[in-house]
């Protein structure tokens, strides 16, 4: 595996190695199928999960913070 990987293949790139998933092979491991089939569904539950659970714990916008918000804008001329 090479070094060269952007942001978006990290993630694919160490479960590929975690499972023993290898290119070459024409058929893949049970294990090695699990790993790819998970790029599609697990792993993306679980950063939605966190981001929903970090959204949610940190959103305060209120219909009066909103308010706050606007009067402000509107005193900046904005």
């Amino acid at each position: 595996m090479t070094a060269r990987l952007g942001q978006g293949g990290t993630v694919p790139a160490i479960v590929h190695n975690l499972v023993r998933f290898d290119a070459t092979l024409a058929t893949q491991s049970e294990i090695a199928k699990w790993g790819i089939m998970s790029h599609f569904g697990l792993i993306p539950a679980a950063f939605l999960l966190v981001a929903a659970l970090v959204f949610w714990r940190y959103w305060d916008l209120t219909p009066e913070r909103m308010e706050n918000i606007n009067r402000d804008l509107e005193k900046q001329g904005l």
